[in-house]
């Protein structure tokens, strides 16, 4: 069994439709070639200053706007239950810290606390930016994850509910405008890595190449800055394919190899799956919480000698903890999985972490 690496689910190109996102999400997109410069954008949008709140639990990159544009990040606690972030940390530190900018995010496709996030943050009048790279195709009471708050964005890679190369849409309450560039050869080499690096992961052939077009792509980003960078003609096809896979339900086999995740080991006595605690999820992966660090560790060597790819989640974003319940108790206990569009795999994942529970 060769279940090395995350093979992103199979899309049809369409057409980009911008209009029919509007109208399915009431919001106005902007295009950003990743989720970070995303971000950056909407906080240049709205003259951000001084502190903002951020999770202490998610991806590191949601640093770099936050550090280019100066901004002091002050870190709330998460629910040890979800993952996503706790309400009540957000209250006692907006207040202890007079912060007036608040990022929520909502991780791993299961809807954060959104709508009682976004009623505190207008009753206190806190700038409030929904961060949904991670989980766009989620909804809760009707509403589409993404488009709470202030201003939200959402974003494509690899491992995201929106699997693919690069770029990501944003909205801002203030008006904004961009002046586009173009750096379409490096938009080329994201894809043509991701095409060969991710989709056809398995296919033997060309490694040289891959490997080639993995370090060019690599460096590519690393030394041309694309902040302002366009969409790409020839990549409209490629999102607007990711989007309508969403909007028409055809990546639900994720959803359900998931709750067939959560129906199985709920009662594992060795570690706990994660699942929404509201709304409607658009789980891409799957992630549990082990009892402990040592657990949690056992598990990934096991799974990896078995070659099912596993990791580790996100290491905290401050180094003192201590005041953060939450991250302290699950901190270095959170492990990702990866969803395939492949039963045999599946059910080969699912009898691997049987047969680990029974080897404890």
């Amino acid at each position: 069994m060769v279940f090395e690496k995350f093979l992103p689910p199979q899309f049809v190109k369409a057409k980009l439709d911008l209009l029919k996102l509007t109208e399915l999400t009431g919001k106005n997109w902007l295009y950003g070639a990743t989720g970070s410069i995303c971000l950056f954008h909407i906080l240049k949008s709205f003259n951000c200053k001084g502190k903002i709140l951020l999770p202490v639990f998610t991806c590191p990159r949601i640093l770099i706007p936050v550090h280019k544009l100066g901004l002091e990040p002050i870190f709330y606690d998460l629910n040890i239950n979800d993952l996503n972030p706790s309400l009540e940390s957000i209250e006692i530190l907006s207040e202890r810290y007079k912060v007036k900018t608040v990022l929520s995010v909502s991780l791993f496709g299961n809807p954060a606390d959104m709508i009682n996030i976004e009623e505190y943050c207008k009753q206190k009048d806190i700038l409030l930016i929904d961060d949904n790279a991670q989980s766009f195709g989620g909804r809760i009471n009707g509403r589409w994850l993404g488009t709470f708050g202030n201003a939200g964005f959402f974003a494509f890679s690899p491992g995201k509910a929106t699997a693919g190369h690069m770029g990501g849409f944003f909205w801002s309450d203030k008006p904004y405008e961009i002046k586009y560039r173009k750096h379409t050869t490096i938009h080329w080499l994201k894809w043509l890595d991701f095409n060969l690096n991710r989709v056809k992961i398995y296919d033997q052939k060309k490694l040289m190449l891959k490997k080639i077009i993995n370090v060019l792509a690599s460096k590519s980003v690393e030394y041309w800055d694309l902040t302002y960078d366009s969409l790409a003609e020839f990549e409209k096809g490629i999102i607007g394919g990711i989007l309508e896979g969403i909007f028409n339900g055809e990546f639900n086999f994720r959803n359900n190899y998931h709750n067939q995740f959560i129906n199985a080991f709920s009662n594992n006595p060795y570690f706990k799956p994660v699942k929404a605690l509201r709304g409607e999820p658009n789980n891409h992966k799957l992630v549990l919480i082990a009892n402990s660090g040592e657990i949690a560790d056992k598990l990934i060597s096991y799974l990896k000698n078995k070659k099912i790819f596993c990791s580790n989640s996100y290491v905290p974003l401050c180094k003192d903890i201590n005041g953060l319940v939450g991250m302290k108790t699950v901190s270095g206990k959170v492990i990702e999985l990866p969803i395939e569009d492949n039963s045999e795999k599946m059910n080969y994942l699912f009898d691997k972490l049987n047969s680990f529970t029974h080897s404890q």
